[in-house]
């Protein structure tokens, strides 16, 4: 790296495309890796690494695709080159990704280079041609299937290299960041490679910084706004969304500096008890509760919670809640309802078998659903829910491709409402 400093930038959790059920934080979600890039240039780094999930999905609406490339290359054509890992959401092993797609184009440059060698997993590097930084990585998988790839982790030759060496993975960590979801394994620290300089933490949202004598600067970047009503919740309780810029001189790490990303506010008060009131008392509890929050240019977050004396928690009217919020000027609403529990749910004997357990859901789930379509009420209600669960039970053949047994359901899908809805 000779004496000059370098700049790079650690990005991760991204996770671009998400919200695909709302506009508006799918939207947010696009901005902050927008103003993240923005930052990038003010800061002037020699690059940028990605530690998984830039997308979330390997195939994401390629309209926000489109927007990210369009501000990714007013970074290349300053300089900027972009260097990522793949992380749970925006790995496949079976569909062509667009990651895929910018990779191939020169557009994107993957670390994750590894070869099968006499049951070893050989870890190739990439150079910086610009700075000479040594990038090195291994993609997260789904479920922490990725575990025994650290196993058999062979970078002996990459130590021998000569210069500032990262490693960039996506997974959790026992101990220091460990895994938020039963059934999905935290690595050991120790299973990463040692003799790096810098290791380039991606998978859980929420930042932090590690060193211990063999293991310097283990940095988490954290999600730069999240994919989950859990990760707005973590927002709403001071968790600074961001990424980091990392400065190098004489192939030292000097500075570690967290760069904030903010593109809203989110709001998320305590929980709205409800318990032991009928649907009029709970809804003047809740909108008691509203006409107190300022929620003007803010996410909103509700939880609503409790068993109702009686009646049914459609009867709240939990819609125009939410309008009423969006009136305020709330930029999206997310209400949590479902701790809120009508008296006459019964509970279901265990013994009942399993095709009438499905009637008596589907029953409990047309009460709450409010629909002015006589077709969507009552029996005939049923009989249409029971249908279209039944064609969506048919399997793919296995002579049949994925899009076409997708149009197949589709077809199915559309003559069963239109028997039903428009008979």
């Amino acid at each position: 790296m000779g004496n000059s400093a370098v700049k790079f930038a650690h990005i991760s959790d991204c996770h671009l495309g998400a919200w695909q059920h709302n506009e508006e934080l799918c939207e947010l979600n696009l901005q902050a890796f927008l103003i993240a890039l923005d930052i990038c240039l003010a800061k002037k780094v020699d690059f940028v690494l990605i530690a998984g999930d830039l997308l979330n999905t390997p195939t994401p609406d390629l309209a926000i695709v489109e927007s990210a490339v369009r501000k990714m290359k007013e970074l290349k054509d300053a300089g900027v080159e972009f260097y990522m890992i793949l992380g749970s959401h925006d790995y496949s092993p079976n569909v062509r990704s667009i990651t895929d797609v910018l990779s191939s184009a020169g557009f994107i440059a993957p670390v994750m280079n590894c070869e099968e060698r006499d049951g070893r997993l050989v870890l190739n590097c990439v150079r910086d041609p610009k700075t000479g930084a040594i990038l090195a990585g291994l993609s997260g998988k789904r479920r922490g299937e990725d575990a025994e790839d650290f196993l058999r982790l062979d970078t002996h030759h990459i130590q021998r290299e000569k210069g500032f060496k990262i490693f960039a993975f996506h997974n959790y960590l026992s101990g220091i960041a460990p895994s938020e979801i039963p059934g999905i394994p935290s690595l050991p620290l120790e299973n990463l490679p040692r003799g790096f300089d810098y290791y380039a933490g991606g998978h859980p949202h929420k930042k932090q910084q590690y060193d211990t004598q063999y293991y310097r600067h283990v940095v988490y970047a954290g999600s730069l706004f999240g994919c989950r009503p859990v990760d707005l919740k973590t927002s709403a309780s001071g968790e600074r969304r961001g990424f980091y810029v990392v400065t190098v001189e004489d192939n030292n790490v000097t500075e570690v500096e967290f760069c904030e990303v903010r593109v809203c506010e989110v709001v998320s008060p305590a929980s709205i008890d409800i318990e032991g009131m009928d649907p009029n008392s709970a809804r003047a509890r809740i909108e008691q509760y509203v006409g107190e929050m300022e929620v003007n240019d803010k996410v909103v977050l509700l939880e609503i919670k409790g068993r109702l004396s009686e009646g049914r928690p459609y009867q709240i009217r939990f819609q125009e809640l939410e309008d009423e919020l969006i009136e305020k000027g709330a930029k999206t609403v997310l209400l949590d309802r479902r701790g809120v529990v009508g008296q006459t749910l019964e509970t279901v004997s265990a013994a009942k078998d399993i095709g009438q357990l499905e009637v008596e859901e589907l029953e409990r789930a047309l009460l709450e659903f409010d629909s002015s379509l006589s077709a969507l009420q009552g029996g005939t209600g049923l009989a249409l829910a029971q249908e279209f669960l039944q064609a969506l039970s048919v399997e793919r053949e296995e002579s049949q491709t994925k899009k076409a047994y997708e149009e197949k359901m589709i077809v199915l899908g559309q003559d069963i409402i239109g028997r039903r809805l428009f008979q």
